[in-house]
């Protein structure tokens, strides 16, 4: 079943000791949610995350699941196994399972990310895994879907045809950041055993959901599950930029 959700019609709660979260999307069967809140079957946790200036989070690892980060407003400082390292608007933050990591804002200013979470299976868990930082303005864009231009900015081990320096993720097949000029429409279609979250970053549009067509906007996440249509539409004057993450789905 497809969602749609808006970060604002969600109720937070406090995690990591001063991170503010707000939990957009879990895993199929989490605890205490409803079906409508957990309806991700390839990820473990889709969240955006807030902290004010001047505050850290703790200093913690996950035995099996990798993370991605990317930062959407503000700037801060992430420590990875040890080395602290600045981070700012628009760079990702892949952490691989088993690397210790805290995200440390020493600014004055609120700082905002997204924050995905997926499980690896133990064969691709590796001590010494290094932690990678990418910034979207240091990729080469490229065209997919007729009209999205897109960055790159982390795909799964073993892709084929793309950059070898973004192919680290074992539990997601990929985090890509696209945008799209106004008056242009994407390619509609499906992935037989994917599912996609579309997280709205700038400007509106229209996505067509298996030929019903809905209104989306900034803050809005989108779940599109496998095997369902899907579209983008940019009815507006303005650029749309949104955040896609994809994982695979076990068939059963």
């Amino acid at each position: 079943m497809t969602m749609i959700r808006n970060w604002k019609d969600v109720v937070p709660y406090i995690g990591h000791d001063f991170a503010i979260i707000w939990p957009i999307f879990r895993s199929v069967g989490w605890p205490d949610r409803a079906p409508d809140d957990a309806p991700l079957q390839g990820m473990d946790g889709f969240t955006i995350h807030r902290m004010q200036g001047g505050q850290a989070g703790d200093y913690h690892d996950h035995e099996a699941q990798e993370q991605v980060y990317y930062f959407i407003k503000g700037s801060g400082q992430m420590k990875l196994d040890g080395e602290i390292v600045d981070v700012m608007m628009g760079d990702t933050v892949h952490i691989p399972a088993k690397v210790m990591h805290q995200f440390i804002n020493n600014s004055d200013d609120w700082c905002e990310h997204v924050l995905v979470t997926a499980d690896v299976a133990q064969e691709h868990v590796k001590e010494g895994s290094p932690a990678l930082i990418r910034n979207w303005k240091d990729l080469v864009p490229y065209v997919r879907h007729d009209t999205a231009i897109i960055w790159g900015l982390f795909m799964g081990a073993g892709r084929k045809g793309v950059d070898p320096k973004s192919t680290v993720m074992h539990g997601m097949d990929g985090f890509t950041l696209h945008r799209m000029q106004g008056r242009l429409t994407g390619e509609y279609h499906s992935h037989v055993n994917q599912e996609q979250v579309y997280y709205f970053i700038k400007g509106r549009g229209q996505m067509k959901l298996d030929d019903e067509i809905f209104d989306v906007k900034e803050g809005d996440a989108v779940y599109v599950p496998p095997q369902v249509k899907h579209q983008l539409i940019n009815n507006t004057e303005d650029w749309c930029e949104h955040l896609l993450i994809t994982a695979e789905v076990a068939q059963n």
